[in-house]
């Protein structure tokens, strides 16, 4: 199947993408497109490899299955599609863009190469109806035709990157960033009951959907009992399927029961 873009027109002869009629088939690929994004435009989450991009030889850019919206349209490549830089001139490094390229006229999106200068990336053509250009990588190519590549890629996602220090434990502290794929949010209400004599109490709680690694948990208090007690709620991540919150009071001489509101956000 390769590149292919939904949904055009279906009147005279197929041109580019189009097809004479939709099928069962092409319906389902778009639902799954559809499902997987939850913003207007870019690259789907979680759909194949996502349109990754390697260098992989002189002049070779290999960019892999993945799937996208690109000015309402939807695009799936089920192959790895090798795309060709040209050398930059004698001496120079030029400044190239891949990007995905939705021509209305031609009822295609397809990968295509914007050609830069040794000075500038060439800028996005973004009309719609038209012409319109998401960006999915900056080329950078010498004279010889070795290539590398920024990744511009943006999720069709409200959620599109986290800070952190571990590609998959996301509770882990750091300065890195990571660009969100699969993510899943999860949130309730629970109480606890710090009773007369002490100062604090420890809640375990399931998550209803087990993370496929530690997830971040953030916890706040929605009202108590001792409305002038100080109160402090910690939560941390115990594993993927349960979390701890923890209250801690000053006072210890009478039962303060309070409620309390958690969201949990980490991978699929």
């Amino acid at each position: 199947m390769a590149q292919i873009s939904l949904f055009w027109t279906t009147t005279g002869a197929p041109v580019g993408h189009q097809v004479a009629s939709y099928t069962q088939a092409h319906w389902s690929t778009a639902g799954k497109i559809m499902s997987a994004c939850s913003g207007f435009e870019g690259v789907a989450p979680g759909i194949l490899d996502q349109l990754l991009g390697t260098y992989t030889g002189v002049n070779t850019v290999r960019i892999d299955p993945g799937a996208a919206i690109v000015d309402g349209k939807m695009y799936l490549n089920d192959a790895a599609v090798n795309v060709n830089i040209p050398n930059a001139g004698a001496g120079t490094v030029r400044k190239d863009r891949i990007v995905l390229r939705c021509s209305w006229a031609g009822f295609t999106v397809t990968l295509t190469v914007l050609t830069g200068s040794a000075v500038d990336y060439p800028l996005l053509t973004q009309t719609t109806g038209v012409t319109y250009d998401i960006a999915l990588y900056k080329a950078e190519v010498t004279d010889a035709g070795v290539v590398t590549l920024v990744d511009e890629r943006t999720m069709a996602s409200q959620f599109k990157a986290r800070q952190g220090g571990s590609a998959t434990v996301w509770s882990t502290p750091g300065t890195t960033n990571y660009r969100l794929t699969n993510l899943q949010i999860q949130c309730g209400s629970g109480t606890a009951t710090i009773l007369n004599g002490n100062h604090a109490v420890a809640v375990a709680i399931t998550f209803p959907i087990a993370f496929s690694n530690k997830a971040l948990v953030l916890a706040t208090i929605s009202s108590q009992t001792l409305v002038d007690e100080a109160v402090d709620i910690v939560a941390y991540t115990d594993n993927t399927t349960i979390f701890t919150i923890s209250l801690i009071r000053d006072g210890t001489l009478v039962n303060n029961v309070i409620v309390f509101n958690w969201i949990a956000i980490g991978p699929v």
